[in-house]
């Protein structure tokens, strides 16, 4: 059975979701809060299935209605700001929730004369599928006819996990409710490097040479997280390429990166799962960053003058931004639409 924009992929079950949040917070979720995030993530599938993509855009009011909270009836204007004002702080931490584990990006959309339009909702490659991305709780847990968690065992989640909960720095959860979370790194405990559980933790943290070269570096390179799976292999690719530390900083440059691949596929191929939910496949934005990075890297290893003064990946963002813009602009001349700047037939 397809279902729409998953193939024949089906949605992550309760067990999946239970081991991802848990995952990421480092201990076992609460049942009421598994209730919470699991509510709204159904509804967020729910509605990409209907839209036919897997980003759609909502609003707070239209989300807390649609996970079956009691909002008022959203037939006008005083109803709808309601509904937002009572309900915006339980789908925002769903939300955060959601994408910190990875299953979910969500952000504001502002009008041309800066006033909030609505809310941007998309789901993430790991968010659906047949490998979920932290594999399945073992405790079992099962939902109530009242929509309440039980769990069958209490044994944790598999894998186990033992990091420190992430505290947000978000004081007033209205206030940036619209811009979407703000980014926190994760304070390690000790001296110990973070484990595969704290990727968040080790993504967001400056990148810094390690004063002992056995000891695992800051940026993670394990390729079984499915969030930044392009990002950490760019990072290889690179240091294979050019045989030098890509001392790529998460923290400061990889939002511009996720920009900039996200801009390819938006114009070119998307990333993801094929349509039988088995084989991974790369976007546009991978395939021409990584044409690029290997190009380069072999005129680097035969001397070329030029790109000397290469010295981490960072140095190809600004080119990789140019080229997808220059696809956005070809994008919007075949659809007959105004542009501005060259395009890729005016080469």
């Amino acid at each position: 059975m397809s279902r729409g924009p998953f193939g024949t992929a089906r949605p992550l079950s309760l067990a999946a979701l239970d081991a991802a949040i848990s995952e990421t917070i480092g201990k076992p979720v609460r049942a009421d809060r598994l209730s919470r995030d699991d509510v709204v993530y159904r509804w967020i599938c729910r509605r990409a299935i209907a839209e036919g993509s897997l980003r759609f855009n909502t609003t707070y009011a239209e989300a807390a209605a649609g996970a079956g909270y009691p909002v008022p009836r959203l037939n006008c204007r005083p109803n709808r700001r309601r509904a937002r004002q009572q309900r915006v702080s339980t789908v925002y931490r769903a939300l955060c929730s959601l994408q910190a584990a990875g299953l979910v990006r969500f952000h504001g959309v502002k009008r041309a004369n800066g006033q909030w339009r609505c809310l941007s909702v998309g789901l993430t490659p790991a968010a659906f599928g047949p490998r979920p991305p932290f594999g399945r709780s073992r405790r079992a847990p099962t939902r109530g006819p009242d929509r309440r968690i039980r769990f069958s065992r209490r044994s944790g989640t598999s894998p186990e996990v033992a990091i420190a909960k992430n505290r947000s720095r978000v004081v007033d959860i209205r206030a940036h409710a619209r811009e979407g979370p703000r980014t926190a790194a994760r304070e390690s405990q000790g001296d110990d490097p973070p484990s595969p559980g704290g990727f968040l933790a080790a993504a967001l943290a400056p990148t810094e040479a390690p004063s002992d070269p056995s000891a695992p570096r800051p940026w993670p390179n394990e390729l079984w997280d499915l969030r930044e799976q392009e990002a950490v292999e760019l990072v290889e690719l690179f240091e294979a390429a050019f045989g030098i530390p890509a001392q790529f900083s998460y923290e400061k440059r990889g939002p511009w990166l996720r920009r900039i691949l996200d801009r390819f596929d938006r114009y070119g191929d998307r990333t993801g799962y094929t349509a039988d939910g088995r084989r991974w496949r790369h976007g546009a934005g991978f395939r021409a960053a990584a044409e690029l990075i290997l190009q380069r890297g072999a005129l680097y290893r035969t001397g070329n003058r030029r790109l000397a003064k290469v010295r981490s990946l960072a140095y190809f963002l600004p080119l990789l931004d140019q080229q997808s813009k220059k696809e956005r602009r070809t994008w919007r001349a075949h659809e007959g639409r105004e542009v501005w700047g060259p395009t890729k037939e005016e080469r």
